[in-house]
């Protein structure tokens, strides 16, 4: 959401992509200074969107996090078109999700085995994007153990993600009965 009664008409809904790293270029941008792209290599400014000279533009995005934590295993994404692919680096079970976010915006269905074509294509479009940025990969974890209990030895977060969907979609039917 925005305001800025000089240059945005109120109440237009735009369908653009953005994410944080498009603030600094927008607020360059807006205050007349000169981008410095080797500041924001990921970030566009917003500028264009807000006046109106730009509607729709759906960007490839791409998120890589390869470190682990305690609630998660290393993970890549890539937004493209209607389609988000989630790469997990460490996953016994299935290393793609994809979910077609033009019909599932809560991620809740998993179409990688459905659409594998789309699957693939994304796969190859992450690995090359993530190759253009000399992307980190992940460490595989020497000290996993499969039969530990500690979140800290986590091996992937696919399964406690659809445990706590499962949860979640319980919560949900129950409260409707």
């Amino acid at each position: 959401m925005a305001k800025w009664p000089a240059v945005i008409k109120p109440k237009q809904l735009v369908k653009n992509r953005a994410i944080g790293m498009d603030l600094y270029p927008t607020f360059l941008d807006a205050a007349g200074l000169k981008l410095t792209p080797d500041q924001h290599a990921d970030g566009q400014s917003l500028l264009p969107v807000f006046k109106g000279t730009q509607k729709n533009k759906k960007r490839r995005l791409v998120f890589h996090y390869p470190h682990y934590t305690s609630n998660s295993s290393p993970y890549s994404s890539i937004i493209d078109g209607d389609f988000k692919l989630i790469h997990f680096y460490n996953d016994e079970e299935g290393a793609y999700l994809l979910f077609d976010l033009s019909k599932d915006l809560s991620e809740q269905n998993n179409l990688s085995i459905k659409e594998p074509k789309i699957t693939q294509k994304l796969a190859m479009l992450l690995e090359m994007e993530l190759k253009k940025m000399d992307a980190e990969l992940p460490i595989p974890n020497p000290n996993y153990q499969a039969d530990a209990k500690n979140f800290s030895n986590l091996k992937s977060n696919y399964s406690r993600a659809n445990r706590d969907r499962e949860k979640q979609k319980k919560k949900i039917d129950n409260s409707k009965i």
